[in-house]
């Protein structure tokens, strides 16, 4: 008698085998994919904890005070149209009270990567 889960173990062996000895596998360690900087940003602000929020087209994330009144602090990434981004803080009533143009974004991901591992 077969076991509910042995065709699953049984296809996953396959594929684990396949992938060892197929002349063509899957994932080719050999090729070489080469992200580009919008692409290597975007990986690096999602690793911070920055989430997309399509509605404002943009990236972010929240800090909040632990003490009364609760404070909430927005962060946003923004990818403007020259495909240069700007950073904005936005709280005390959806108010922003800091904006700047983000400097050197390939330099940034390399300076984060190699800090995380």
């Amino acid at each position: 008698m077969k076991l509910p889960f042995s065709r699953t173990l049984s296809k996953t062996y396959t594929s684990v085998k396949d992938w060892f000895v197929s002349e063509h596998p899957p994932y080719d360690p050999d090729d070489n994919v080469v992200l580009d900087d919008l692409d290597l940003f975007i990986r690096k602000i999602t690793a911070l904890g920055y989430k997309y929020d399509d509605g404002n087209d943009w990236y972010e994330r929240t800090w909040s005070t632990d003490s009364e009144p609760k404070e909430t602090i927005r962060e946003v990434y923004q990818l403007l149209e020259s495909g240069k981004w700007n950073k904005i803080m936005i709280g005390y009533g959806d108010r922003v009270f800091f904006e700047e143009p983000v400097q050197e974004v390939a330099h940034s991901y390399e300076t984060h990567r190699h800090n995380a591992l």
